[in-house]
């Protein structure tokens, strides 16, 4: 069973050209050459609906450029990602703020969320 961060991860793959390079929070990126995005779980809480079984989950999800990139080149990466996520079913994204990831990377944190089936480890 895949986490549900694997899970957003896989999507946004799926979901975006090739050439883009997701990565899940863990692995950093040394250098930014090609279209980049970060994710990870930023939090997560019982669902209302369903607190026993379900958990509402917030990503930040960020899309990055070289520190010497261009502003028209993020914010047509940031569209192409919000665009993305439209697509996937189950997940919406909800607000992206301008910032500046781990204080070097010029980018985009986009705030989704996603409700998924608690995960019990056997």
């Amino acid at each position: 069973m895949s986490t549900a961060r694997e899970q957003l991860a896989a999507a946004l793959r799926a979901a975006l050209p090739a050439r883009w390079n997701v990565i899940e929070l863990g692995r950093e990126p040394d250098s930014i050459t090609r279209p980049t995005v970060v994710l990870y779980r930023s939090t997560f809480k019982p669902s209302a609906e369903a607190p026993k079984a379900q958990l509402d989950t917030t990503f930040s999800v960020w899309v990055l450029i070289a520190p010497d990139g261009r502003d028209n080149d993020l914010d047509d990466r940031a569209d192409t990602v919000t665009g993305a996520i439209d697509d996937i079913p189950w997940a919406a994204w909800t607000e992206a703020t301008r910032g500046a990831h781990r204080g070097v990377y010029p980018g985009y944190e986009i705030t989704v969320t996603a409700n998924f089936e608690k995960v019990q480890e056997a």
